[in-house]
């Protein structure tokens, strides 16, 4: 992500996707986790990095929070993960769509022609023949 050699005083990031409430039907929402490098204004980085990743991205963030080094290697999943995870999604999973019902259909191979199959479909006569 180019911001942070963009922006001196980030230390380093994370992405955080999420739901609203936590329902899987609200709205996502983009976290910006950072924290500071050097001694400067909690304020000022926050509308700096807001700026440009709204400049990069074309997408406002929802939050942006400032963390200290050892939060954000806590977040990184630094000692515990493989990698260092910079975009995390924390969205709960949505139940899968119903489905519906599977119509049987019969293939038969036709005497005439071995290679080429017919489709057999079952019919009812809905017309009596009684009048």
């Amino acid at each position: 992500m180019p911001i942070r050699d963009e922006v001196e005083d980030i230390g380093t990031w994370q992405i955080e996707l999420r739901k609203a409430k936590d329902d899987p039907m609200e709205l996502d929402q983009i976290i910006l986790h950072v924290s500071l490098a050097s001694a400067a204004s909690p304020e000022h980085l926050v509308r700096v990095v807001e700026e440009r990743f709204l400049q990069i991205s074309e997408l406002r963030p929802n939050a942006i929070r400032l963390h200290t080094e050892q939060g954000m290697r806590k977040l990184h999943g630094v000692g515990t993960a493989l990698k260092e995870e910079r975009i995390v999604d924390n969205r709960p999973a949505s139940k899968p769509a119903p489905t519906r019902p599977v119509i049987k259909i019969h293939k038969t191979t036709t005497p005439t022609s071995p290679g080429r199959t017919r489709l057999k479909h079952r019919r009812r006569n809905l017309h009596s023949t009684k009048q």
